[in-house]
C-alpha cells in the first residue's frame, strides 16, 4: 500500500512538472513570436523607406542627367549672356605654361 501511494505521488509530481513545462514553453513561444512580429513590422517599414529613397535617388539622377544635357547647358549659357562661337578652335598655344585652347588669330 505504501509503495502504491508513493507511486501515485510520483505520478502526480511528474504530471505537475510536465504541465508547468508545457505552460512555460507556450508562454515562451508567445513571447518570441511577438518579438519576431514586432521586428518584422519594423523591418517592413525599413524596406518601404529604402524603396522610397531608391525612387527618390533615381528621380534625382534623372533630373541631374536632364540638367547636364548639352542642349540644356547651351540654353542656360545663352540665357546667361554667353555667345555662340564664331570661329572653331584651331590651334593650341604650346608656349603657355599649361596647354590651353585658343582661337586662331588671323
Amino acid at each position: 500500500m505504501l509503495n502504491n501511494e508513493n507511486c501515485i505521488k510520483r505520478y502526480k509530481r511528474v504530471y505537475r512538472c510536465s504541465f508547468c513545462v508545457l505552460a512555460l514553453s507556450i508562454l515562451c513561444r508567445i513571447y518570441f513570436s511577438n518579438l519576431l512580429a514586432s521586428e518584422n513590422s519594423e523591418l517592413q517599414s525599413l524596406y518601404s523607406e529604402k524603396s522610397s529613397l531608391e525612387k527618390e535617388m533615381s528621380k534625382l539622377s534623372y533630373v541631374g542627367s536632364e540638367l547636364s544635357s548639352l542642349k540644356n547647358l547651351e540654353e542656360r549659357a545663352l540665357k546667361l549672356g554667353f555667345e555662340q562661337m564664331k570661329e572653331p578652335l584651331v590651334s593650341l598655344d604650346l608656349n603657355a605654361p599649361f596647354p590651353i585652347a585658343s582661337l586662331a588669330q588671323n
